[in-house]
């Protein structure tokens, strides 16, 4: 009963007036400055990312334009997840904000934040079945337009990022004092009422613990051990195989790209899980806290481990463009070429870095240069690679690297 006594003390009291103001600095620098700096940065980030990807060269590939959709759910993300922190750390209150907070910022940003988390699941999903399946994607590539491709993964992840996040709509309402210029942030009484609260913290156990946290977690860690062993399996395949300079190159770097992509999603949502788990174990504190006194406060260190988890939120959004700048080679090339303006040599080859590995079976039936050798290196490439995919076996993006320099010697 003590113990009882006690939690709901911790939970239903207000901090004193110097903590709180303690906090309030704290959540004026973590929400207010750094989102702003991270934010903004993200935002710019991604836009040059989405420009880049979208090149000729490299929106070909399903790859990029997946890509491509991720940093799209990031920019909305990033959109609306900080003005509704920054704002209110700011006070900034505007009559425009009032009415797109709580129909459109509110629920957009668990919206867009769970899109880009499947989104990111997404990517691996495409990478396992391009190098663990290759024979079922080669034919998928050649069978399924890019569009068609790629809908396959956009469709579902943007239906279950708005079914699963719908009761945002309803849980807050803003009102804007014309006289005052003011903006009231409420609660709805929906979600003061103990039994919504109660069932839908008791839901965080499947959304968004397991649905946004835990599951993606997993299947991420999973999906890219695969990747990695097999592409160390078909290293080990062709080592005594005689190849080019660079061979292999693209392979690595693709799964760097993604091993990078997936630790840091995973350090930047770790806090969120917890803060999850512990929501769901302290439920009835909670509702206790609602009954007794029609509100309740968590302790006041749930309050900062909350504005560092949402920071996390943000910075994750905003890094992928530097994973892009330090990791992937191909993306470099053409961010010069098109950012910079720097006249560097840019085939239409199939490109190394985040698209060398992305579609390299089909990449084969499209010779870049109309010319008699390349023209007979491709037949003698493709004629080869059908023969095999006949009589059942694998063709890992390895070794049609290994088939195609081969092929090279003999011309």
């Amino acid at each position: 009963m003590k113990e009882t006594n006690r939690s709901i003390e911790l939970w239903c009291t207000e901090p004193d007036e110097q903590q709180l103001m303690q906090y309030k600095l704290f959540e004026w620098f973590v929400e207010g400055v750094l989102f702003l700096v991270i934010g903004i940065f993200g935002i710019v980030g991604n836009l040059l990312s989405i420009m880049i990807l979208s090149a000729p060269q490299l929106r070909r590939f399903t790859f990029n334009r997946l890509l491509v959709a991720l940093s799209v759910f990031d920019v909305a993300f990033l959109v609306s997840t900080v003005p509704v922190h920054t704002f209110q750390v700011f006070q900034v209150h505007t009559q425009i904000h009032a009415l797109l907070f709580s129909r459109f910022l509110y629920p957009m940003s668990s919206i867009s934040l769970s899109a880009s988390i499947f989104m990111t699941v997404s990517l691996s999903v495409e990478r396992y079945r391009a190098v663990c399946q290759p024979s079922t994607y080669r034919s998928a590539c050649i069978s399924e337009s890019q569009c068609k491709r790629v809908l396959k993964y956009l469709i579902p992840v943007i239906i279950l990022s708005c079914l699963l996040n719908l009761p945002k709509f309803l849980e807050t309402s803003v009102e804007y004092d014309a006289e005052k210029e003011q903006i009231q942030y409420n609660v709805t009484e929906l979600r003061k009422n103990p039994t919504y609260v109660w069932y839908t913290t008791v839901l965080y156990s499947v959304h968004p613990l397991v649905t946004t946290e835990l599951g993606p977690i997993v299947m991420l860690i999973f999906l890219n051990i695969f990747i990695f062993s097999t592409i160390r399996s078909s290293k080990l395949r062709f080592t005594g195989v005689p190849r080019r300079s660079g061979g292999g190159h693209g392979e690595l770097n693709l799964a760097s790209v993604i091993f990078s992509i997936v630790v840091i999603f995973v350090i930047c949502h770790l806090p969120r899980m917890v803060l999850a788990v512990l929501a769901v174990v302290n439920v009835n504190t909670a509702v206790e806290c609602i009954q007794a006194f029609n509100k309740y406060h968590p302790p006041l260190i749930f309050m900062y481990a909350e504005s560092v988890s949402q920071f996390l939120l943000v910075l994750n959004s905003s890094v992928n463009f530097l994973i892009y700048c330090v990791v992937a080679t191909r993306f470099r090339v053409f961010m010069r070429r098109i950012v910079m303006c720097e006249s560097t040599e840019v085939t239409s080859n199939p490109p190394f870095g985040v698209v060398r590995l992305a579609e390299a079976p089909l990449a084969l039936t499209q010779p870049a240069l109309q010319i008699p050798d390349q023209l007979n290196l491709i037949t003698s490439v493709r004629s080869r690679l059908n023969s095999m995919v006949e009589n059942g076996d694998d063709i890992g993006p390895t070794y049609t690297e290994e088939v195609l320099h081969q092929e090279e010697t003999k011309l």
